[in-house]
């Protein structure tokens, strides 16, 4: 997997890739999804793209600053993520040295059925918040305090 800055291109390769559940829960969350990606990659500095060897989308994500050096961190993974398990690691690492020099405090929240997603925050310094209810979905609210 390569990792390219995410771009407006990458939204329906994406969205078209995504399990049947995420892409439900995200049009739930979101409404119109294709609209918030846009105006995701248009506020995150940085963003990025993972790409399989085709060129499809394996996950796409960014850090959105909130102001006060904090950033709020999305992402979304397709099931092609399975394939590139490594690769997710090492963008993961990569994501925090190009978020280190920009934010302070990085958060972001994440579905207590993600397990994965949580085990990787954790393993990139994150503290886990025991889980509470968002929009009537158990998630977990995570942080990392950069100073």
């Amino acid at each position: 997997m390569r990792t390219v800055p995410a771009s407006p291109s990458h939204i329906v390769p994406l969205l078209a890739a995504l399990s049947t559940d995420d892409r439900a829960l995200l049009d739930r969350l979101a409404g119109d999804s294709a609209a918030l990606l846009l105006r995701n990659i248009g506020d995150s500095n940085p963003t990025w793209c993972g790409l399989d060897d085709a060129g499809g989308v394996v996950t796409m994500g960014g850090v959105i600053p909130k102001g006060d050096g904090e950033g709020y961190i999305w992402q979304l993974v397709t099931p092609a993520i399975a394939g590139h398990k490594r690769d997710y690691i090492k963008q993961g690492r990569a994501m925090m040295r190009q978020a280190l020099p920009l934010y302070r405090r990085l958060t972001t929240i994440v579905s207590c059925d993600f397990t994965a997603a949580l085990r990787h925050l954790r393993r990139l310094g994150f503290t886990i918040m025991p889980p509470a209810d968002v929009a009537g979905l158990p998630a977990c609210w995570c942080e990392r305090a950069l100073t």
